[in-house]
């Protein structure tokens, strides 16, 4: 049954996009030139040199400085707090990719890879800067605050998240995982370059497909606050922000800047819809449940927007 109702959506999606073959093509130029303008120029980078400071273990070395602080604090091993340190400054889905890699060379085990994916993989602080804080709030004094409440949320719950044991560092040897190890000999450049740049077309697709979807879905004639503050802007970030920097602008709902700040700061933390597929698309095949992920992200929104709102209102 439910494989009937799949097939029969494909094919209403096929109709729809034969009949708005303008507004698809829209969709899919404004995805291309944000994933080959902004998106491949900022990631792809942190892809290459985080697959090869893995493959040559050169990792170890800034775990070495920075996992006493970073493994006691949040329970993980060493290797573990080379996920957190690229989840907290790369972007989506780097965390993600990271920790699969992880648990892909058998560094961590599928425990430590699932609390590493509940708060390890976020929007990088450029993005949230420059994009959200001086592009949409254009407000200096907001970069503090808005940092401290994006990144602390996650970092809060993982009290709440955090499975009541500490994870140490392990030997390859007592981790199962599903995944055989790789036979390329040890920082192949071109091994590196090819799993990153597989990484990057996948992530560049996603983005491609949720605008077609998003430019679509905006020419329903709906006008619910639901429909225009939460279901559009959370299916992609980057668009889904400036739609909703849109629907403010123009007033068509009239929301106070609290309501707006908590609003753009909830979605930022959610990452969107794509984001989360994106991440489905780097733990695919490792075991790790998509589901818990997508749980936990949707309550580090909601907390994220409490938070902020409670800031400006106070302010």
């Amino acid at each position: 049954m439910k494989n009937h109702f799949f097939q029969f959506f494909l094919i209403l999606c096929f109709f729809v996009m034969l009949s708005f073959p303008s507004e698809v093509f829209e969709g899919a130029k404004s995805g291309l030139l944000l994933w080959f303008l902004t998106v491949l120029p900022t990631l792809f980078p942190f892809l290459l040199i985080s697959r090869l400071l893995l493959d040559s273990c050169a990792c170890s070395l800034l775990n070495k400085l920075l996992a006493p602080v970073i493994s006691r604090l949040f329970g993980i091993s060493a290797q573990g707090s080379f996920a957190f340190i690229v989840g907290f400054l790369c972007g989506y889905p780097m965390g993600a990719k990271i920790t699969a890699d992880l648990f892909h060379a058998r560094q961590i085990s599928k425990a430590e890879a699932s609390y590493l994916l509940s708060f390890c993989n976020n929007t990088s602080p450029a993005f949230l800067i420059h994009y959200i804080v001086l592009g949409y709030f254009q407000n200096p004094r907001l970069i503090f605050p808005s940092v401290l409440i994006l990144y602390g949320t996650p970092i809060l719950l993982t009290f709440f998240f955090r499975i009541k044991k500490h994870f140490a560092s392990s030997n390859t040897t007592d981790i199962t995982s599903p995944f055989t190890i790789s036979k390329i000999p040890s920082c192949s450049l071109d091994f590196c370059l090819m799993d990153s740049s597989e990484a990057i077309v996948k992530i560049g697709g996603y983005i491609i497909l949720f605008s077609v979807i998003l430019n679509l879905l905006q020419k329903l004639p709906i006008s619910h606050p639901f429909y225009q503050l939460f279901l559009l802007p959370s299916l992609e970030l980057t668009n889904g922000c400036a739609l909703l920097n849109k629907t403010i602008t123009a007033q068509t709902i009239p929301l106070s800047f609290p309501i707006y700040y908590s609003l753009c700061m909830g979605h930022t933390a959610f990452g969107g819809w794509c984001a989360l597929f994106q991440t489905g698309s780097m733990i695919n095949g490792s075991g790790l449940s998509l589901n818990s992920y997508a749980r936990k992200k949707l309550v580090t929104a909601l907390v994220t927007s409490l938070f902020a709102y409670l800031y400006i209102h106070s302010t």
